[in-house]
């Protein structure tokens, strides 16, 4: 965040959030307030999202099924894993099976999936739900 942005943020007295800031907390794109999961990342049904931003109201679901194109985001985090883990174990660790290497590599994957999973879907939502950001939006509500 600029120094100018922060200091009209407080001028304005609203404390105003970064777009990568907004992403990495799942907050709602409009007004950067709200947040967009229903609970946290660490239970059962964690991907479970609000319906409307409980900040400003606005609707995170543009349509039915619009989320599953959040698969490719995943797909996208799975394969920098891969390559991230599978490279680790090759380099340093040097098994003496490739069934390590193969082991780390799912075994991340798995222990990181609430993380992906959630992000996909923050980032498909930023993307691809044209929702702009307006900073007065939590202030109307």
């Amino acid at each position: 965040m600029n120094q100018a942005t922060q200091v009209k943020g407080q001028q304005s007295g609203v404390q105003t959030r970064s777009l990568l800031g907004a992403v990495l907390a799942a907050k709602c794109p409009q007004c950067r307030e709200g947040e967009f999961f229903d609970g946290p990342w660490n239970r059962v049904n964690f991907l479970k999202i609000h319906q409307n931003c409980p900040v400003c109201g606005v609707q995170f679901e543009p349509e039915p099924g619009f989320f599953i194109g959040a698969m490719y985001v995943n797909y996208a985090f799975n394969i920098i894993q891969l390559v991230i883990v599978g490279l680790f174990m090759w380099l340093v660790v040097n098994p003496d099976s490739a069934w390590w290497i193969v082991a780390a590599v799912l075994g991340v994957t798995f222990a990181t999936i609430p993380f992906t999973a959630r992000m996909s879907r923050v980032i498909w939502m930023y993307m691809f739900a044209g929702i702009k950001y307006d900073p007065s939006a939590a202030r109307r509500a």
